[in-house]
């Protein structure tokens, strides 16, 4: 196990790619909790946050491990400052925001959250014929939620990478990754497990938004400001 000589955060909004991201950097043996203040994941974080200051439960995590994956809406502002100003921030964002609101939205009602999960309802062409009609509400919190998260972090990121999720899946994905593994100052040691994630671990491609039933709904919300599908 490679061990920095910082630990580091992997901060982002829903859909964002930080789980992707993760995956990425555990291939080359580093450790990374993901999401210890979701109570899906796990309840002993939270319940720790009952009893000390986050400094406490942080300095806990990372007795364990190199780095932590993290969603701005898991916290409050106040443990997100402090949390923020305090390490190295991979802080991770997309640039296409209805089609983050609209993947959030899809993996709330069809309970898919990743590739990993099409396994169990048949594969990917399955889920495709079983897309449903989306709650536009919804969707439009998303955005408006995705977009105060953006510019919350965005004031107070202070020694921190940005990423975007449309530049972890492009052409240069390579150089992209490259970057973020100069900057938490850890070596790539198998660039064949990080293709095989980039090319792999996307769950919801053009081919995807097109079968959700009220698509044409949804497109109706784009705009320069919020991306389109």
């Amino acid at each position: 196990m490679l061990f920095p000589k910082e630990n580091f955060i992997i901060l982002g909004h829903a859909r964002s790619g930080s789980s992707t991201l993760k995956q990425i950097i555990e291939s080359q043996n580093i450790s990374v909790f993901g999401e210890p203040f979701n109570s899906e994941v796990t309840q002993k974080y939270l319940n720790l946050l009952k009893l000390y200051n986050i400094n406490f439960v942080i300095k806990d995590i990372f007795n364990e491990y190199c780095g932590i994956k993290h969603l701005v809406h898991q916290l409050n502002v106040e443990k997100n400052s402090w949390l923020i100003g305090k390490y190295p921030i991979v802080f991770l964002k997309r640039k296409n925001l209805l089609q983050a609101a609209t993947s959030s939205v899809l993996a709330l009602q069809t309970r898919i959250w990743s590739v990993d999960n099409l396994v169990r309802i048949g594969g990917r062409e399955a889920y495709y014929a079983n897309l449903p009609a989306l709650d536009i509400e919804l969707i439009k919190k998303r955005l408006k939620e995705f977009k105060k998260d953006i510019d919350f972090c965005q004031n107070l990121l202070k020694k921190h990478h940005n990423v975007w999720y449309e530049d972890l899946y492009s052409d240069n994905w390579k150089e992209i990754i490259s970057d973020i593994f100069k900057f938490i100052k850890l070596p790539v040691n198998n660039w064949n497990s990080i293709e095989s994630l980039v090319k792999n671990n996307k769950l919801n491609d053009i081919k995807a938004y097109n079968n959700i039933l009220n698509i044409e709904e949804i497109k109706l919300l784009g705009s320069s400001e919020n991306g389109f599908i």
